[in-house]
Parts: C-alpha cells; sequence; structure tokens
C-alpha cells in the first residue's frame, strides 16, 4: 500500500505489514515477485469496506492487476497514467488521453 497521509503533495510511504494488513479486514495476497529475500505480499481490495478502509489509511494510489488470476505472467490490458504535473496540465493531459484514444481505435 502506498500511503500519503499529508495528501499528494507530501511524502509518501510503503505499507509493509500483512498481519496489519490482514486483521483490518484487507485480504494478503502473495505476489511472485520478490523484494530482497522475501514474497511480496499485496492488499486485495474485493469490496466497498476495504476500499473504504484503504482510503482511510491515505491510500490514495492504487494499482490494480493486469493480468488474471489463472495467468498472472500474461497481461490483458495495458493502462496508461496520465497524472497532471509540472510541465503537464490537466487540459495537456486530457489532451494525450484523446490523442491515445483516436491511435488506439485505429
Amino acid at each position: 500500500m502506498k500511503r500519503y497521509p499529508d495528501g499528494v503533495e507530501g511524502e509518501f510511504f510503503y505499507e509493509k505489514l500483512p498481519e496489519r494488513i490482514a486483521r483490518n479486514g484487507c485480504r494478503p495476497r502473495r505476489s511472485g515477485a520478490k523484494a530482497t529475500s522475501a514474497t511480496v505480499q499485496y492488499c486485495l481490495a474485493q469490496d466497498l469496506p476495504t476500499l473504504v478502509w484503504a482510503a482511510n489509511l491515505a491510500d490514495i494510489e492504487l494499482h490494480t492487476s493486469l493480468a488474471r488470476k489463472k495467468d498472472v505472467a500474461r497481461p490483458t490490458m495495458m493502462v496508461f497514467d496520465l497524472d497532471p504535473g509540472a510541465p503537464a496540465d490537466i487540459v495537456q493531459c486530457c489532451q494525450v488521453g484523446l490523442w491515445l484514444r483516436e491511435i488506439l481505435q485505429e
């Protein structure tokens, strides 16, 4: 969980305590990815109460899996992260989104 306790302009940190996460209703999910020598565990949020709980912790940057459970090594979708920030503002991000839609529709 990538938490921003002081908002998006402030510092962030990664919550990596699966026992705390599990105790508060978020089912941990193991990943094949390795962080140092331990298996990484992610919060599996599958319902509204879990999303509300994550939002209350200022976990405002959510990343979903791009693959299905049966074949996690084979993504089934692509995401373009068009966040405004210097030097691009929200209008420029929207324009890029429209260009992407036009290109990908072809």
